[in-house]
């Protein structure tokens, strides 16, 4: 009897062990998902400010780059203060592969 509840306590603390492990795996993880989110997030960032040229098919021109929310890029085209609304801003969505940055002239 008394070597079935020993083999019972070695199972539970075996179960234990693996519980433990999977517990820092899992933690691991999300500290990685989490850097990775804010790597993300300060890639995405780093494009705000870019003056891009739009593709011929959303009317060609260029813009300025406003924010960038997950894969769609906010563009801002125009003249602000043309229009029936003065420094209205005229935003038009877009891909990154579809934006072409433009050097700016001197």
């Amino acid at each position: 009897m008394h070597a079935v509840a020993a083999l019972e306590a070695v199972a539970r603390a075996k179960v234990h062990a693996v519980a433990a492990l999977e517990a820092v795996a899992r933690t691991e993880v999300l500290m990685d998902e989490s850097a990775s989110r804010e790597e993300e997030k300060a890639f995405r960032e780093s494009f705000v400010g870019l003056r891009v040229a739009l593709p011929d098919y959303q009317g060609g021109g260029q813009g300025v780059i406003k924010a960038v929310v997950g894969q769609v890029v906010h563009v801002v085209v125009g003249d602000d203060n043309k229009g029936w609304k003065r420094d209205a801003e005229t935003i038009v969505t877009s891909h990154l592969d579809e934006l072409e940055e433009v050097k700016e002239e001197k």
